[in-house]
């Protein structure tokens, strides 16, 4: 009797414990079980959120041409592919223009090199297309798939625009003028003497005015400066060097230096050299990088 007593009593602590061993990992399923429904409904959550970002995304950065009102037809491909190319304040503060590219970068190319000027309110952040294709609006664009444009300055109520071959060393380019108001683009008058080819260049404070000296030879000897008006789409020569001097440090293209700056709204400083005193070479025979400053006559400056 002791022994079976002994036994039912062993074997009921085993149903005991077994019982609350059960009862243990259904309560810890459930304790799981609630977490990962809690993790779902986050999860949910989270995904309507960004779902409804994006809508309200892609709802406020689509415009028309020059309304500014929403363009309903334009897909989401053609949105995420109009990253700015470049943006620039116009000389007042009050706008934004940025080129946004047409097509989508895809291994380190694209599709085309087509793109849309846009501008940006910064008070009240809306968003206008003034140019739809650049490449229909300068036809010229379209004879090389790489040619295309670049905003070249801001003078108040004008947008500057460079025609340039990307992604290449060429740095000529033509300049066009675009007024936002009437939506007129022209090849601009100055162009019979800026090329852009890697002359001397100094932008005024206010971008109306520049100064610009040709790099017409090899020789480096590049003595006339022009002083260029995109307002008034005009130019005119304000200095000639003689003799010796040059405004060129070095000789021609990539190798051309040239040290010029304006000092406030009227004032250019630039640097004089002495053709004969100039390094040939970049480098000297032991592979040390030459002082080209050490042709350098003086500054002088200029009032415009």
């Amino acid at each position: 009797m002791l022994r079976r007593s002994a036994a039912n009593r062993k074997r009921s602590w085993k149903m005991e414990w077994a019982s609350e061993k059960k009862q243990s990992k259904r309560a810890i399923g459930n304790k799981f079980s609630s977490v990962g429904l809690i993790f779902g409904l986050l999860i949910f959550l989270v995904g309507i959120i960004l779902w409804q970002t994006r809508e309200n995304t892609i709802k406020n950065g689509r415009s028309s041409r020059h309304t500014g009102e929403l363009h309903e037809e334009e897909s989401l491909r053609d949105l995420a592919a109009s990253a700015p190319q470049e943006r620039m304040l116009s000389a007042d503060g009050q706008y934004e223009y940025s080129l946004e590219y047409l097509s989508p970068q895809s291994d380190g190319l694209r599709e085309s090199f087509d793109k849309r000027l846009v501008r940006k309110n910064q008070e009240t952040g809306e968003r206008e297309v003034l140019i739809a294709n650049i490449k229909e609006a300068i036809p010229e664009l379209k004879e090389k798939f790489n040619y295309s444009a670049q905003i070249f300055a801001l003078p108040i109520g004008k947008v500057i625009l460079k025609t340039v071959f990307e992604h290449t060393d060429d740095s000529a380019g033509d300049l066009y003028s675009f007024d936002p108001t009437t939506g007129a683009l022209y090849s601009m008058k100055i162009n019979e003497v800026y090329d852009g080819f890697y002359g001397g260049f100094a932008m005024a404070p206010d971008q109306r005015r520049f100064v610009w000296v040709p790099n017409e030879n090899h020789t480096g000897n590049q003595q006339k400066m022009f002083l260029i008006d995109l307002l008034g789409d005009s130019y005119k020569i304000v200095l000639t060097l003689k003799d010796v001097e040059t405004l060129n440090a070095g000789y021609f293209a990539l190798s051309s230096s040239f040290n010029i700056s304006w000092t406030d709204q009227d004032t250019v400083l630039y640097a004089v050299y002495d053709s004969t005193k100039k390094q040939r070479e970049d480098l000297d025979q032991a592979g040390n990088l030459l002082d080209r400053q050490s042709a350098l006559i003086e500054y002088r400056e200029l009032d415009l």
